[in-house]
């Protein structure tokens, strides 16, 4: 994951409008980071089981009570 790093955070950066990336907290950013390498790089790992594992994983953080993110 760490040699796709630098293309994964420019796809962050490109969808998160009116949000800076520094703003976004590590824990978050990191689970952000790992569904977006799950699903471009990993075939063996369905999109929708990406996604529901960063949903699960963003819980305890408090990301999905931030509107703007």
């Amino acid at each position: 994951m760490v040699a796709h790093l630098p293309e994964i955070d420019e796809r962050i950066r490109r969808y998160c409008e009116n949000y800076e990336f520094r703003r976004i907290s590590p824990v978050d950013r990191n689970v952000l980071r790992l569904a977006i390498y799950e699903m471009l790089y990993r075939d063996d790992i369905p999109p929708v089981v990406s996604i529901n594992e960063a949903i699960e994983l963003a819980k305890p953080s408090g990301a999905l009570n931030q509107a703007a993110l």
